[in-house]
């Protein structure tokens, strides 16, 4: 009997019933089909990032990009300070409720934390089963992002680090 985690029972084909976002589909597929499962979700998570970064037109990264996406504070990681009655550069329409926002928000900012930074900085094994579910959760997280409508009011300013201005981390 085989393993519900083995590769023979999770395909690409899986992957494209799953996956809706065309361009994630192309970034991981090919890894995805030749076994190399933590490189597709690498690629899938590089992927997310990119493509939020494209949507606000700004060169942030991991959290500071989600706080400026959104307008979220997070004042020990972030170096862009936010005008906080404007909000991020994105209004998320899926929510009406500002702690709805507030809890998607720090989902992607687990999600930076959790598998981008670590799929990104030390290689290892995922299943098959994981990197589907994961690819997959991305895939969601997309269609929230492509749901979203920008906010032509939003005043985001980059400021100096923390480091830069003499303060300790």
């Amino acid at each position: 009997m085989k393993s519900r985690n083995s590769s023979k029972q999770i395909s690409l084909r899986d992957l494209k019933r799953v996956v809706n976002h065309a361009p994630l589909l192309k970034m991981c597929s090919t890894s995805f089909e030749a076994e190399e499962y933590w490189t597709a979700v690498t690629l899938a998570t590089r992927h997310f990032e990119s493509y939020l970064r494209r949507r606000i037109r700004g060169s942030f990264s991991g959290v500071e990009l989600v706080d400026v996406a959104f307008g979220t504070k997070n004042p020990d990681k972030s170096t862009a300070r936010i005008h906080p009655l404007v909000g991020g550069k994105l209004e998320i329409q899926d929510y009406q409720d500002p702690r709805e926002k507030g809890g998607f928000c720090k989902i992607l900012h687990g999600f930076f934390g959790f598998h981008r930074n670590a799929k990104a900085h030390e290689e290892g094994y995922i299943t098959p089963l994981a990197a589907l579910q994961i690819i997959g959760y991305i895939d969601y997280l997309l269609g929230v992002i492509d749901r979203a409508v920008e906010n032509e009011n939003a005043q985001i300013i980059r400021t100096e680090s923390k480091k830069k201005r003499g303060r300790p981390d």
